[in-house]
C-alpha cells in the first residue's frame, strides 16, 4: 500500500507504510534515551544524596531489618540493589529446608527462624532443579533431566560454579558413557555432600561423593549404612579426583563428613549392642595425602543416635545417650530412657564435654519414640535442627548460643509426601565478596539491569504454608 504526497513544487511524492513506520520507530527510540538520560540524572542525585551516609550508620539501620524487607528494598532500584550488596550485613538466623526427593516436583518448605514462619520456597530454579547439599549460604542443586549440577546463591544473580560431570567407570550397555547422579537417596540420605573451605577468601568448593555400602541391618535386612569409596570435586581445579576411600568406612547415619582445618572428620560404627546402641569412633581424613587415622578420644558412651558437625571452629556431637555408662553391653535398666545431649570436643584433651542437655519434657515428647534410622540432622550457625523421617510432624529446635530447645510443628501435608529431606540455609545476599565494594563504585554498577523481577525478589520465591495441625 502506497500514499500519494504532493511536493511544493507540484511533483508527486510516493510514501511507503515502512518509511512511516522507521519514522514512529525512530521517534520510540528518542523518547527511549530522553527517559534513559533521566534515569541517569536521578540515580546520580540519590547516589550523591547517598554519600552523605557514613558506612557505619547505613549498616546499622540496614542491620536492624529482617532478610525479607532487605530482600525488598534491593528490588527498588539499581542504587539500593547495589548498596545492598556491598554493605557488611549482619548473620541473619538460618532457614530449615525441608525438600522432597524424588522425580515428582515438589515445592521445598523453608522455615524462618527469624519470623517463625514456614513459607514454601517456590523459587523458578526449583522447578528444574533439586537441593542435593547445602553448606552455609551455598546450594548444590542438580537438573536430572540435562544431567547439570550447579553450586549458587539463591539471592545472586546466576549460578557461582557449574560442576562438571561424572562418568562411570562401568562400562554402558549402550556404548556410551553413563553420567552419575550426585543426588541419589537412599535410606541413610544422599550420596553427596557440599563442603565449603573458609581458610580460602574467597571460599573453595569440595563435594564429596561417596559409594554406599549394602550391610546387614539390625533385623537382617539389607541396607545402606556404610561408604568405603568417594571422588572429590574442588573448586579451585574444577575437576572431579578419585583414589579416596574411607578406611574405615563412613558409617551414614551419622550423617557426612565435616570439613575441619582443612581436613575431613566422620564417625565410624563399632560394635553393635542390642541392634540399637553402639559405640563409635571418630577419624580424621587427609585429602591430601589420602589417609586417614582414628582419632584417640573417648567417646560419651552408647548412642541411640549420633551426629557430628561444626560450631564455630569447634567439632561437636548430637545425640541420644543412654544414661547408662555401662560399655561391657549390657541393656539398660527398664525404664530407662536415653539423654539428648550436645557435646564439645576439648583438643587439648580429646575429650567430649558436655555443653548442653534437653529438658526431660521435651524428652518424652519427641525424642523417646524416635527410631535411631529414621532420624535426620542439620546443623547451620547455632542451630541445630532434628527431624523424624518417619513421623514428619515436628521438628526439634537448638540454639545452641542461647542454650534453648523447642519443637516446631510441621503440618500433617508433609506426611503425604514419599521421601522426605532436611537441610539448614544460612540467608546471606553478600555471601562471596563481604562487602568490598562502597560508595564510590555505585554509580559505576548502575550499567545493566537485574536480572531478576521486582515481583520476585519481592517475595523472594517464598509463598505462605499455612499448617494443617
Amino acid at each position: 500500500m502506497t500514499t500519494i504526497i504532493a511536493s511544493s513544487s507540484g511533483t508527486p511524492l510516493v510514501a511507503s507504510v515502512s518509511d512511516r513506520n522507521r519514522g514512529k520507530v525512530e521517534d520510540a527510540d528518542l523518547k527511549l534515551r530522553e527517559e534513559e538520560k533521566e534515569e541517569q540524572l536521578k540515580v546520580r542525585k540519590e547516589v550523591e544524596s547517598l554519600e552523605d551516609f557514613p558506612v557505619g550508620v547505613l549498616e546499622n539501620v540496614l542491620g536492624r531489618l529482617s532478610i525479607r524487607s532487605i530482600l525488598r528494598l534491593r528490588a527498588t532500584s539499581r542504587v539500593w540493589k547495589a548498596i545492598v550488596e556491598d554493605v557488611q550485613l549482619p548473620t541473619f538466623a538460618p532457614w530449615c529446608i525441608v525438600s522432597f526427593p524424588g522425580p515428582i516436583e515438589r515445592t521445598p518448605l523453608m522455615y524462618d527462624l527469624a519470623e517463625k514462619m514456614w513459607h514454601y520456597w517456590s523459587l523458578p530454579l526449583f522447578r528444574t532443579h533439586e537441593i542435593v547439599s547445602c553448606a552455609e549460604s551455598f546450594l548444590l542443586l542438580e537438573d536430572y533431566e540435562l544431567e547439570r549440577a550447579i553450586i549458587t546463591n539463591p539471592f545472586s544473580d546466576g549460578p557461582l560454579q557449574e560442576i562438571p560431570k561424572i562418568v562411570s567407570e562401568e562400562p554402558s550397555c549402550e556404548g556410551s558413557e553413563p553420567v552419575v547422579a550426585l543426588g541419589i537417596y537412599h535410606n541413610a540420605g544422599r550420596v553427596s555432600a557440599l563442603l565449603v573451605d573458609k581458610r580460602m577468601s574467597p571460599p573453595s568448593f569440595k563435594i564429596i561423593k561417596h559409594d554406599p555400602v549394602w550391610t546387614e541391618g539390625y533385623n537382617g535386612t539389607l541396607e545402606v549404612t556404610e561408604a568405603d569409596k568417594f571422588v572429590v570435586y574442588d573448586s579451585k581445579t574444577n575437576e572431579w579426583e578419585s583414589g579416596y576411600e574411607f578406611n574405615p568406612r563412613l558409617f551414614l547415619l551419622c550423617g557426612h563428613p565435616v570439613m575441619h582445618n582443612g581436613r575431613l572428620y566422620y564417625l565410624k560404627g563399632g560394635d553393635n549392642l542390642r541392634g540399637e546402641d553402639t559405640i563409635y569412633q571418630l577419624v580424621v581424613y587427609d585429602l591430601a595425602l589420602k589417609k586417614s587415622n582414628v582419632v584417640q578420644s573417648s567417646m560419651p558412651g552408647r548412642f541411640r543416635f549420633v551426629f557430628l558437625f561444626e560450631n564455630r571452629g569447634r567439632l561437636m556431637l548430637f545425640g541420644a545417650l543412654w544414661a547408662s555408662r555401662n560399655l561391657d553391653g549390657a541393656y539398660p535398666v527398664q525404664g530407662e530412657y536415653p539423654s539428648v545431649c550436645v557435646w564439645l570436643l576439648e583438643e587439648e584433651t580429646m575429650n567430649w564435654i558436655e555443653v548442653q542437655r534437653m529438658p526431660e519434657d521435651l524428652l518424652w515428647e519427641f525424642v523417646v519414640t524416635i527410631f535411631p534410622y529414621e532420624a535426620c540432622c542439620a546443623a547451620s550457625g547455632d542451630y541445630l535442627c532434628l527431624l523424624d523421617k518417619k513421623q514428619r510432624s515436628h521438628l526439634l529446635m537448638c540454639n545452641l548460643k542461647e542454650k534453648t530447645w523447642s519443637i516446631i510443628p510441621l503440618g500433617d501435608s508433609v506426611g503425604k509426601h514419599g521421601l522426605v529431606d532436611l537441610v539448614m540455609f544460612q540467608p546471606r545476599i553478600n555471601a562471596l565478596d563481604g562487602g568490598k565494594r562502597r560508595y564510590n563504585q555505585w554509580s559505576s554498577s548502575q550499567k545493566g539491569s537485574n536480572s531478576r523481577s521486582i515481583e520476585e525478589h519481592q517475595s523472594f520465591g517464598c509463598e505462605d504454608y499455612k499448617l494443617q495441625l
